[in-house]
């Protein structure tokens, strides 16, 4: 009878490790895709920085172009 209760306790133990290592292994790879994400969204806001600092140079340049086509349109 009481090798029954220890294997019972046993077999408890081990239970509750095996849950516990599951969940901090899923806990782990949670927190691993998280920081995927979070590294992802960073790369992307800066590259639509930089698309936007470039999207305004071409808007200068063609403001530019404009005023220099005005000009040799304009007769004088």
């Amino acid at each position: 009878m009481s090798s029954l209760v220890y294997l019972l306790i046993l077999l408890g133990a081990i239970s509750f490790w095996l849950v516990g290592y599951i969940y901090v292994k899923k806990q782990n790879q949670l927190l691993a895709y998280e920081n995927e994400i979070a590294i992802l969204r960073a790369k992307t806001k800066h590259k639509l920085e930089a698309l936007e600092k470039q999207k305004q140079e071409i808007l200068k340049q063609i403001e530019n172009i404009q005023q220099e086509i005005a000009k040799l349109e304009k007769p004088d």
